[in-house]
């Protein structure tokens, strides 16, 4: 049954359980939904030897085209995909159809794979990555950019860019602007620019150390920077979100004012809602001035499990309420402070369901099932856009397929309701904890027409109550299939559709 609660003399139910536009839920032939057993959770197995690994191959195979539009919605990308070269109009319109688009380096040299892209009707998207000293160490010689010691001092690591110099960053920033200058003067559009600059200063086990012993940073740093250690931390996250936006995002929207820009780990962070990163390390609050969207990350890492419990039950079920928590935590946790402080902005999520980090293959992983069902409601919680992480691993090459096909199938499902996607509003940011049976919902709402989903892991139904807007209440049945409404209001009317 399903129970509307609306506040008006002149309530009149149009339709209810009727059937809709959504697309069934079935899921692709070449899915297998992994096992909830009561013993062991689900273990990465070796794939079959595959030398001749194609990833195009593999997703026109395995991944039916989309039968609805994507409206403005961008296409999916992936860390590992389609290569750099151009490729025929046929296959870019087929990576389309699948809710994909190769992406490229921001390197003029890949002008012609960004014409072939275009020509194909493909938006352009640049995304790589840059970590380490980069892009301070830009500068040249190491005098100018690094730390200036103190005699008789040692650091523990190599010497690390001093934060007060910023010579590298400005000529990277000028390389930037240079080269979209080229894209646009070869006649291309650059649609995104989604990056994974994700270097100094924002890591370093004795960044605090070799700061406090340069000369240069005790002249030109406040004080307060170098006060302490946490307070010198906190600082060192804020330069990192202030010099990305002024160097990285800025330049891009100097050249192309329209074009959507993030990078790895900008995102809000409040005093109120202080966001946590790997191993719950606290994210001190900032603000990613210039970026259009943010960039939270939904990963199901060793990092992540290393916070499994010795008292948590150890079966499948189990395992997925654990990744189903720390995958939506960081996203929703993001929306609240972002809706608040930033609401012009929206995001565009990192994921990946199997991510071992430091070669833990052993790691359990999450249900396949369960991982949609995460993804649908990533897509309900305000996600305008989505980047699949899918390194492959030597001998995994099948889990690192698994992450797209999933993708994708959870894309194709949800662009029935893209507008909704591209304008609504998330109408429930809440999760359950980290063991909870507790059941899950999400939606989008824009004018008079909301989308939501709701989900409980336990066996059985379980009532939701659901709240569409302040004056529009409903109460549904939630099971461990998850069902999607659809909802549209008309004056004092409401309808109400479900699939079949």
């Amino acid at each position: 049954m399903l129970f509307v609660r609306y506040p008006s003399a002149a309530l009149c139910i149009l339709a209810l359980l009727a059937p809709s536009c959504l697309h069934s839920q079935t899921a692709p032939a070449h899915f297998t939904p992994e096992p909830h057993g009561t013993d062991s959770p689900i273990i990465a197995k070796k794939s079959a030897d595959t030398p001749d690994f194609s990833w195009y191959r593999e997703i026109v195979s395995r991944i039916p085209p989309m039968k609805v539009d994507r409206g403005a919605v961008p296409p999916m990308i992936t860390w590992e995909g389609f290569g750099y070269d151009p490729l025929t109009a046929e296959q870019y319109r087929e990576l389309l159809a699948r809710g994909f688009a190769q992406n490229l380096h921001l390197d003029e040299k890949l002008i012609p794979a960004a014409l072939a892209m275009q020509a194909a009707g493909s938006p352009v998207i640049l995304m790589q990555g840059g970590g380490g000293a980069f892009p301070s160490d830009q500068a040249g010689d190491t005098s100018v950019w690094t730390h200036q010691f103190e005699a008789g001092y040692k650091p523990t690591e190599g010497a690390r860019p001093c934060l007060s110099i910023t010579l590298g960053w400005a000529k990277e920033a000028d390389h930037i602007r240079g080269t979209l200058r080229r894209f646009k003067e070869a006649g291309v559009t650059v649609n995104g620019v989604w990056m994974d600059w994700e270097g100094d200063p924002l890591y370093g086990k004795d960044r605090y150390d070799q700061a406090i012993h340069c000369t240069r940073c005790r002249a030109l740093l406040p004080a307060r920077a170098l006060a302490n250690r946490a307070a010198f931390e906190a600082f060192c996250r804020r330069r990192f979100v202030e010099l990305i936006g002024a160097y990285l995002a800025a330049p891009v929207l100097e050249i192309f004012p329209g074009c959507s820009v993030t990078n790895w780990n900008a995102m809000v962070s409040t005093p109120d809602r202080k966001l946590t990163d790997w191993d719950y390390d606290v994210i001190d609050p900032s603000m990613p001035a210039f970026f259009t969207h943010t960039n939270p990350s939904a990963y199901g890492d060793t990092t992540w499990w290393r916070l499994w419990k010795p008292e948590y039950r150890n079966d499948q079920e189990h395992v997925d309420r654990f990744w189903m928590y720390q995958l939506i935590r960081q996203p929703s946790d993001e929306a609240v402070n972002r809706l608040k402080w930033m609401p012009e902005k929206t995001t565009l999520p990192w994921v990946a369901r199997w991510l071992p980090e430091h070669d833990k293959y052993q790691l359990p992983v999450m249900s396949r099932s369960r991982y949609r069902e995460l993804l649908r409601h990533l897509w309900l919680r305000g996600a305008t856009g989505m980047q699949v992480f899918n390194p492959k691993f030597k001998g995994y090459e099948q889990m690192a397929v698994f992450e797209v096909e999933d993708a994708a199938a959870v894309y194709r499902e949800m662009m029935a309701f893209h507008e909704l996607i591209e304008k609504g509003e998330p109408i429930n940011l809440k999760y359950p904890g980290v063991q909870d049976a507790a059941p899950l919902w999400s939606g989008l709402r824009n004018g008079n027409r909301a989308v939501f989903r709701v989900f409980s892991p336990t066996q059985g139904k379980t009532d939701v109550t659901v709240t569409v807007w302040p004056d529009v209440i409903l109460k549904v049945k939630a099971d461990s299939s998850g069902a999607t409404y659809t909802v549209e209001r008309n004056g004092a009317a409401i309808k109400v559709s479900k699939p079949k």
